[in-house]
């Protein structure tokens, strides 16, 4: 079954609308979302294709993503070239950035409290929510930034929200929530096996840290400006001896008391799990859906969500680790997966880097850059030839 991609001329009221319909792709639209990073739409299309007119920066396109729900894009970018319009555009979410945040400071709040501080602070009003179920208290401050930047971005230079709060983020149109975790652990236990071209693997047994060595910050209300900030030596998993112990300084200046440093601590564990190797397996899911010894394999795979866990075994290390859906590529219009990422190092997710799916966006972009230019060169050196 094919599904419609529509586009508007501006947001409309009622989401379940639908717009001018886009049947004319040069190419196989995607949807590529990263966890607590990207959200995109990347099109080609015909360039005498119908409704092509509404292909405009500024104007809006609708896309039922992974999850069986129908998201809308903001066009960002428009290029055409010969044979084609080549569309970016990013989660109408993206546009809360357009909003400032002049201070907003919660003392001692839920992810709720939290997030309705950051809309109360809001430099004017906005159709978005800003809800969440993170039951657990955190202090946070954003100031002189866009709530999204303060959100999953570099807030200011101070550490973001997802990353005081070890939750994520998560969309859904104009809603904006702060969960504990996107997805869901079904049991899926996922063997790989043999090497395949179709999936790169890499595993990282060098950065684990099983003992903690953990320095917060000043006590609140001592004044001694030459005051050291508080530390606690060792917060360990069990089961961890003198043989197997691999201690890791970690800093936390939000964290005044030790009971606040052990318990932000624990977290490292709990969520980033970093007493557990770093492994990611990055899948071409169309070659291994043509694949016919690995189409068992490939169904597993494709009835994973974003954010759901895997139980992956590592036979080279004679364990099983969780990983998760964290990066996918998606054709909205046939319904499967192009790629997908799992991997259990969701610290590089929380801090601002480039993944694979970002550089595969970027890679996209340049490509009808790349494609005129190929053309003028051609041209010229025809011309040139000719005289």
């Amino acid at each position: 079954m094919t599904e419609m991609i529509y586009v508007y001329e501006k947001m409309p009221n009622d989401l379940n609308v639908n717009g001018h319909a886009l049947i004319d792709w040069a190419d196989l639209p995607e949807v590529s979302r990263v966890l607590n990073g990207k959200f995109s739409f990347y099109g080609n299309y015909e360039k005498n294709g119908q409704n092509k007119k509404y292909l405009k920066k500024g104007n809006f396109l609708k896309a039922l993503t992974e999850n069986g729900t129908w998201q809308y894009f903001e066009i960002y970018n428009v290029k055409k070239n010969m044979q084609s319009v080549a569309v970016t555009a990013r989660f109408i979410g993206a546009m809360a950035g357009k909003n400032f945040i002049d201070y907003s400071f919660t003392d001692n709040g839920n992810g709720t409290r939290i997030m309705q501080n950051l809309q109360n602070a809001l430099a004017f009003k906005q159709k978005f929510t800003y809800t969440s179920n993170v039951p657990t208290t955190h202090q946070f401050t954003a100031k002189q930034v866009s709530p999204i930047e303060a959100i999953i971005g570099s807030n200011g230079g101070n550490q973001n929200l997802v990353g005081v709060t070890g939750a994520e983020f998560d969309v859904d149109n104009y809603d904006l929530k702060l969960v504990k975790m996107i997805g869901a652990d079904n049991g899926y236990r996922i063997d790989f096996g043999v090497n395949l071209e179709s999936i790169e693997v890499e595993i990282d047994e060098e950065s684990i840290v099983n003992s903690l060595y953990l320095v917060g910050g000043v006590p609140d209300n001592d004044y001694d400006q030459d005051k050291e900030p508080i530390t606690f030596k060792y917060l360990e998993v069990s089961g961890v001896t003198d043989e197997n112990r691999r201690i890791g300084k970690r800093e936390n200046s939000n964290c005044k008391t030790i009971a606040d440093l052990k318990k932000w601590g624990q977290t490292l564990f709990d969520n980033d799990r970093i007493h557990e190797a770093k492994a990611t397996h990055k899948v071409n899911m169309v070659a291994l859906e043509h694949t016919l010894e690995y189409g068992e394999l490939y169904q597993q795979l494709s009835k994973l969500h974003f954010g759901d866990v895997a139980h992956v075994p590592l036979p080279q290390l004679d364990v099983d680790i969780k990983e998760r859906m964290v990066e996918y590529v998606w054709f909205p219009t046939i319904g499967k997966y192009k790629s997908i990422v799992l991997g259990n190092n969701l610290s590089k997710y929380t801090n601002r880097v480039q993944t694979e799916t970002e550089k595969l966006a970027d890679r996209i972009n340049n490509r009808t850059e790349t494609l005129v230019q190929n053309i003028l060169n051609a041209t010229a050196w025809t011309v040139s030839y000719t005289h």
